[in-house]
């Protein structure tokens, strides 16, 4: 059984699964018919989905009356579900069935709304991208915290470590202690790089090594940030944080779903050692 990490950001949607990758903007919005042809893209789907016809992606940003993407503060909704079974079909062979690893804010991480999302994902989907049909499987669904689940990924070892992940409506931080994630020290912060376009790279950072430096006291060990702007948000931080190193983590835009489908395999390879 393949297994696939999903991450459903405001932002983009970002998919992994065994060096397989794809992202897409995560906006979403009804279908309607345009005047003029349009030159399709890999980020512009039309999606069948439940009887209803949908945009998703740049073509929902630039062409649906109703083209948003999800700043609610839950993730547990349908524009959250169409999206993310819109990038799982790019991949999934039709008939497929999968397991699935997909994030959820630190800040939402409760039982109530780890069981929504499971409840999104879990079962048989059917939907029509681009023309193109697919009914697949999820037979499982975990659902781990954003940015905390890349302890798996980091590429070294540390007594204690620090992570951030800008997202474009929140920023994940979190705290790992020989390897264990530590819920007291972890957090999210009310705003991301989309809802405060305003600032500069440089202000943005200020903002977030001041509110995380804040809820933290002090940072104990190497700092890593990931997300789509990993690389210019660890310069502009290094400049606030001198104490402690502060290192982007390659390919930071897929960081998480690099790190959910890590989980993903682990976790496979625990049951079957166990049979």
């Amino acid at each position: 059984m393949r297994i696939f990490g999903l991450d459903v950001g405001r932002h983009r949607v970002k998919v992994y699964s065994d060096g397989i990758k794809l992202s897409f903007p995560s906006y979403c919005g009804s279908y309607r018919t345009l005047r003029l042809e349009r030159t399709m893209t890999e980020e512009d789907m039309v999606v069948e989905w439940k009887g209803c016809r949908y945009y998703v992606g740049s073509i929902a940003r630039d062409e649906a009356e109703d083209g948003i993407q999800n700043f609610l503060t839950s993730k547990v909704t349908t524009d959250t579900q169409l999206i993310g079974l819109t990038a799982l079909h790019r991949f999934v062979e039709n008939g497929e069935e999968i397991a699935l690893v997909i994030g959820h804010p630190i800040s939402n991480h409760t039982q109530p709304e780890k069981e929504g999302m499971r409840q999104l994902f879990t079962g048989e989907h059917d939907l029509t991208v681009n023309g193109e049909h697919k009914r697949f499987t999820i037979t499982n669904v975990t659902v781990v915290p954003e940015g905390a689940s890349t302890q798996f990924i980091l590429p070294k070892k540390h007594t204690v470590a620090h992570g951030i992940d800008a997202g474009g409506a929140t920023t994940n931080y979190c705290t790992w202690e020989r390897g264990r994630w530590v819920d007291r020290l972890s957090g999210t912060l009310e705003f991301g790089l989309e809802n405060i376009r305003n600032l500069s790279m440089e202000q943005f950072a200020r903002l977030v090594a001041n509110s995380v430096a804040r809820k933290l006291h002090q940072f104990c060990g190497p700092i890593y940030v990931l997300g789509g702007a990993a690389e210019p948000l660890s310069s502009a931080l290094r400049q606030y944080i001198r104490n402690v190193p502060i290192e982007p983590l390659e390919d930071g835009m897929f960081a998480n779903a690099r790190a959910y489908y890590d989980i993903g395999v682990k976790m496979y390879e625990k049951v079957q050692t166990q049979r």
